[in-house]
């Protein structure tokens, strides 16, 4: 017995105790005013005992009743809130776990769609949650009017949504529904005297041909959203038997590379950066480089991963505490009369204790921060200009320098470049790989290296391999390069060797 039906059954024994209790008294001393002999007495009695069984039965039926009805009440509202999402008031995860036990009995047809909202936990975070929340309503609004009455809508948390499209739907069907929710979303959503846009990835999965429970095709839909989301913002994708074998490669990779971390398995090798007049090694960029016991893994396996995954910062951290020690002992040694560079992800430069974390590397080998170039991307400015110009500017009035890699492969915006702190462009190798025989890459090189030179930036160009293209960009003016034509990436003990040389 639970401590309610305890407590309902304790009150009903309650008030029946005081109006029996009450009844007794009151009408035996009604009886024996109104009785005149023992005969009247008796019958009245009799009377009064029947009409005693009636009443309280009477009495004991609404009192139960009431008592009842109150715990089924009770209990339907808990159900309700057990089985709906209070925020969006679609069904929830246990709704949708048990709706499809019921629907995979029935041996139908139905599609599986697993939506994610791109970009939430920046505009969540942006925004406050009271703003997010709205806008997850204003996004489950949409899809009741984007989806076929017949579907089921169900919030399973966070910026997660799951649809199930009924039997008759075909995949072009599909594919139609959901590009009718993409065109919508290319339009603002209104919250809060704000216009947002908003983006979506989703994955199907099909019962029975891709899953006959709610966990395999929840996982299958999810493998395809993962693959949409690669593909990128606002795409959809069909559940493929490979993505499962994707999945499984990422989970080991995850778990290889946490491990790789506690082992030391991840090192720095340097680059040379050798100055296009007096061929001399001027710098060099740190590059991060797995050995593991299987053998050297290519950091664009898993750097992506780790950018993806969070691991980054780990990693990041680790690049930069190896490049202070080891460039504030070359400095000291005269092995490099400039700066090791050290790439550093969006995720950092978004981090809010990343200021600190430079301060502590730099105090903790005693490094000047004039040894260190800190190397950004184009696609890391353009995620929040405003934000980033002013992180790069304490950045620099501490005095570190600062390149941007990979100019011009992204989109870039040179109204912001002229107001950003940068003191080298870095352009691409895929506009330096057979530059001489390429009039588009000559065109666009010689604009970078004009731009770069008119804002008072030094100039380098990646991935150089060739005499010819070497000798194009020297023609060109370029001020430093660094590719195999001079150096591959060399361990420490091989720069240390090279640097002496």
């Amino acid at each position: 017995m639970t401590p309610r039906n305890f407590n309902n059954a304790l009150s009903v024994s309650a008030i029946y105790f005081l109006l029996g209790l009450s009844w007794i008294y009151f009408s035996d001393l009604a009886v024996a005013t109104i009785a005149s002999n023992k005969a009247q007495l008796t019958l009245m009695q009799t009377y009064k005992g029947w009409f005693f069984i009636v009443a309280t039965s009477i009495i004991l039926f609404f009192l139960s009743y009431w008592f009842f009805r109150k715990e089924y009440l009770a209990h339907l509202h808990f159900d309700v809130l057990a089985h709906r999402d209070t925020l969006t008031q679609l069904p929830n995860r246990l709704s949708l776990v048990e709706y499809l036990d019921d629907k995979c009995t029935q041996e139908e047809p139905f599609a599986f769609l697993f939506l994610d909202l791109d970009r939430f936990k920046e505009i969540n975070d942006s925004y406050g949650h009271r703003f997010g929340d709205e806008l997850l309503i204003y996004i489950a609004q949409i899809l009741y009017r984007t989806f076929p009455k017949e579907s089921y809508l169900v919030r399973t948390g966070g910026d997660e949504f799951v649809i199930i499209l009924p039997s008759h739907k075909e995949p072009k069907v599909i594919a139609a529904l959901i590009e009718k929710l993409f065109d919508t979303l290319t339009h603002p959503i209104f919250v809060q005297q704000t216009d947002i846009y908003i983006n979506a990835s989703i994955g199907i999965a099909q019962y029975p041909t891709d899953g006959r429970t709610y966990e395999e095709l929840l996982q299958k839909a999810d493998s395809a959203m993962y693959n949409a989301k690669k593909s990128g913002h606002s795409g959809y994708s069909f559940y493929e038997a490979s993505f499962i074998e994707n999945s499984l490669k990422r989970t080991t990779l995850s778990t290889n590379l946490k491990k790789a971390l506690q082992n030391n398995e991840l090192t720095l090798f340097y680059q040379p950066q050798v100055d296009i007049k007096t061929n001399q090694i001027i710098g060099a960029e740190a590059l991060c480089r797995w050995l593991s016991p299987s053998g050297i893994i290519s950091p664009s396996e898993f750097i992506p991963f780790a950018e993806e995954s969070g691991l980054i910062l780990e990693i990041g951290e680790l690049a930069l505490v190896q490049s202070a020690a080891f460039a504030k002992e070359w400095h000291e040694k005269t092995l490099l009369s400039r700066r090791v560079a050290v790439n550093v992800s969006a995720k950092q430069l978004s981090h809010p204790m990343f200021l600190e974390t430079l301060d502590r590397i730099l105090a903790l080998h005693q490094c000047s921060p004039e040894l260190i170039e800190l190397e950004i991307t184009e696609s890391a400015i353009l995620e929040n200009p405003k934000k980033i110009l002013a992180l790069l500017q304490s950045i620099k009035a501490k005095g570190f320098h600062l390149s941007m890699d990979d100019f011009g492969t992204g989109y870039s915006s040179l109204s912001y470049l002229k107001d950003l702190p940068i003191d080298k462009l870095k352009i691409d190798q895929s506009f330096v790989r057979n530059i001489a025989h390429n009039p588009k890459n000559q065109i666009i090189v010689e604009a970078i290296i004009n731009l770069g030179k008119g804002l008072g930036m030094e100039v380098l160009a990646e991935g150089v391999e060739t005499a010819e293209e070497l000798n194009f960009l020297s023609t060109l003016g370029i001020d430093s390069v660094q590719g195999y034509l001079f150096y591959h990436p060399l361990s420490v003990q091989i720069f240390r060797e090279v640097s002496n040389v």
